[in-house]
């Protein structure tokens, strides 16, 4: 049988552990999600000819692309975040989402489903 070594975290510290997120996780997401609103975007607006407010439905994507850029520069990746740090990215998220969903049609959009993502991301 092994040893006990009082100084070794118990399983469950080290299970918790292991099911944290890291911030290089969080930030591909969110590059994930930059990319596919601006894809979006140009396809709607640009190819599709659909009025939008192109310069507002970009500041908020900017502003995706913006904390990413804080985030990689300022922070170190490969470490795992507390649970109050993903509350905090999953909350951005979701204002950024809901700011281009009230920009391009509400809850009418198709892309109101998008808001999934982030519930799914802090459930799992």
């Amino acid at each position: 049988m092994g040893s006990f070594d009082a100084t070794s975290p118990p399983l469950a510290d080290n299970i918790y552990q292991a099911r944290r997120l890291r911030r290089s996780t969080l930030v591909s997401l969110r590059w994930m999600a930059v990319v596919g609103q601006s894809v979006a975007l140009a396809i709607i607006g640009f190819g599709l000819q659909f009025s939008l407010p192109t310069l507002l439905c970009m500041a908020f994507i900017g502003a995706s692309a913006a904390l990413n850029l804080v985030i990689i520069t300022r922070l170190p990746l490969d470490r795992r975040v507390s649970s109050f740090e993903v509350a905090a990215h999953l909350f951005f998220d979701v204002l950024q989402l809901s700011g281009l969903l009230y920009l391009t049609g509400g809850t009418e959009n198709p892309f109101a489903l998008l808001l999934l993502a982030p519930v799914v991301v802090a459930v799992g």
